[in-house]
């Protein structure tokens, strides 16, 4: 289905099943109902949004107590491939993003009020979603796997018009600030009291993770030259602070989350850092690469169905 159906019937799995979501019949070709390597057990032409109601009526509904087994696996490889297994920034000296999201999460815990999270399309977007505590339900702003770069800054700004009362915060990339930077003016003028993180690393960093393990370190169209943010946000008249110290994040957070009006921190990360656990193409959910210690894992596999 969508995407994702796509992406599986690129690279099948072997004894997966896979429903296929057909946009156009002139796209198809019959003969192509049988992947080679047996992947795909069957295919069922039509639109998504039909199919769907038609398979509605077989899903049960289960309780926390049905699903008991499941969730203490779950449980079981959170303990064995935890999302804080991670080098730290004491190692290298530099901020690590997953850190800097574990802070504000810390920040915002005891506050009364819902915290909206809004996300470009890159490594801070997943990073947000692992290391942020999501406390209240439909509280992160993102594109999923869309993939719409420069999606955080106007689904944030968005959400405050929405939700003036609330703090609305754009955790962004360099490289996904860099497509819609210029709704800063717009908050700015209309004094829509987001405020904005970039990450800044220099680097699309989603994709160069992909040309460092798949690519042997070949590297092309993902290093970009960043304008000078702070300049910038001093141009269109919004707050703005620099930190590239990890001693000084909690109190550049605190500033952030307290300031009056739209406000824009701008953090000098760390590079070439890995966001996992990641599945590589090819790969089943049940193979996947994990970090430990100062080493890339290869794939590891888990009890899986497929």
């Amino acid at each position: 289905m969508g995407f994702l159906a796509l992406h599986l019937f690129i690279f099948p799995r072997r004894h997966c099943f896979l429903i296929n979501k057909l946009p156009d019949a002139v796209e198809w070709d019959s003969r192509d109902t049988a992947v080679p390597d047996g992947g795909c057990n069957e295919a069922i032409e039509g639109d998504v949004a039909t199919n769907l109601k038609e398979l509605l009526p077989f899903i049960e509904s289960k309780t926390m107590e049905d699903r008991k087994e499941w969730f203490n696996k779950i449980n079981e490889w959170k303990k064995k491939w935890p999302l804080t297994d991670y080098e730290r920034a004491e190692r290298s000296g530099l901020i690590k993003p997953q850190t800097l999201i574990e802070e504000l999460s810390n920040l915002v815990a005891d506050r009364k009020d819902k915290t909206y999270i809004a996300t470009g399309v890159g490594q801070h977007q997943m990073w947000t979603a692992q290391h942020f505590r999501w406390r209240h339900p439909r509280s992160m702003i993102a594109s999923g796997g869309l993939g719409t770069i420069g999606y955080g800054l106007p689904a944030a700004i968005g959400a405050k018009v929405a939700q003036p009362d609330a703090l609305v915060i754009d955790i962004d990339g360099d490289a996904s600030f860099n497509m819609t930077l210029a709704e800063l003016s717009t908050a700015a003028q209309f004094n829509i009291g987001v405020k904005v993180i970039v990450l800044n690393n220099e680097e699309q960093g989603m994709v160069t993770q992909w040309q460092n393990i798949f690519y042997e370190y070949r590297y092309a169209h993902t290093h970009q030259s960043n304008p000078d943010f702070i300049k910038l946000a001093e141009a269109m008249r919004i707050q703005n602070r620099h930190v590239s110290k990890p001693e000084d994040v909690v109190d550049a957070l605190k500033w952030l989350i307290n300031a009056d009006g739209p406000a824009l921190l701008e953090v000098v990360t760390d590079k070439k850092v890995a966001v996992l656990p990641m599945v590589p193409v090819g790969s089943g959910l049940h193979e996947f690469l994990v970090f430990d210690g100062d080493k890339l894992h290869e794939p590891t596999r888990i009890e899986s169905k497929c």
